[in-house]
């Protein structure tokens, strides 16, 4: 089963957001190292940048360095990935045909969506990390630019087993 979460951008009231849907790998110890790729790799470590690529298309996977590889020597798609999905160089793997033509939209405070396990969020300078806690987002952690660099992935693995044990 997939890990689903959404990636976008809090909105300036500090509840409110707009995302777009992450098919697979949407646990931390994964999304928060691709995230920092797309961003110092790819974006120029410019968060803007990489939140108006984001919220351009649904995603099945973040992966900046293999999607842009892939796109620079047209390769054939891996066997792995279902035929609808497209590589999107500098960010990763989008759905051919958008899942919702506009971002979702959403409250922090309520509203959590079960389905979806993860919710990261561009704030100022920062990314901002959820998961669903009854019906609302609580908070797992803010992520700088310069964490996002090279990302304490054992710390990442404790807190997310932690965040794990609190939902289930």
């Amino acid at each position: 089963m997939s890990t689903r979460s959404l990636v976008g951008v809090l909105d300036a009231d500090g509840r409110t957001y707009r995302a777009r849907y992450c098919h697979s790998d949407g646990y931390p110890t994964y999304q928060l190292p691709a995230l920092g790729e797309a961003l110092h790799g790819h974006h120029n470590s410019d968060l803007a940048l990489m939140v108006a690529a984001l919220l351009e298309h649904d995603w099945f996977l973040i992966a900046a360095n293999e999607a842009t590889a892939e796109v620079a020597d047209g390769s054939a798609a891996s066997s792995y990935r279902p035929g609808d999905v497209q590589p999107t160089a500098g960010v990763g793997y989008r759905f051919a045909d958008h899942l919702a033509p506009e971002p979702s939209t959403g409250v922090l405070d309520e509203g959590a969506d079960s389905d979806i396990e993860w919710l990261y969020l561009v704030d100022g300078d920062q990314i901002r990390a959820y998961y669903p806690m009854g019906s609302r987002w609580k908070h797992f952690g803010d992520f700088s630019t310069i964490d996002l660099k090279d990302p304490d992935l054992a710390d990442l693995r404790r807190r997310e087993s932690t965040a794990y044990d609190r939902r289930y």
